[in-house]
């Protein structure tokens, strides 16, 4: 190739890409729907250079085992609330408080929301 298409400047700003975001989720957090979108998006310009980002199956894959493990929480935090297990119940919704994970007890039911 001729200088024209400069890989290793293409390279050093797909490094900068990178390094930018990683230091904005690790202050910031991540919802899904952003990791799934910064996904994307990285993919697309990283394939411009020939590499193939494809590990899509196993996002998806791995997003669905967190929402039923975050399931199963629940509802062993509800059966604890059901026995007045209230020590148990506090201790995952303060453990999952430090994960920026956020429960809300609503008239329809337990939500979680993630910071």
């Amino acid at each position: 190739m001729d200088d024209d298409f400069n890989s290793c400047e293409a390279i050093g700003i797909t490094h900068t890409f990178i390094h930018s975001i990683l230091k904005l989720i690790s202050e910031k957090g991540i919802t899904d729907v952003i990791k799934q979108k910064v996904y994307s998006e990285f993919s697309e310009k990283i394939g411009i250079l020939g590499i193939k980002v494809d590990n899509s199956e196993n996002y998806n894959n791995n997003s669905e085992i967190s929402d039923n493990l975050m399931n199963i929480i629940l509802q062993i935090r509800a059966m604890a609330r059901m026995d007045k297990n209230y020590k148990l119940s506090d201790f995952i919704r303060d453990e999952l408080g430090k994960l920026n994970i956020e429960i809300r007890d609503t008239k329809d039911g337990v939500k979680y929301i993630k910071k």
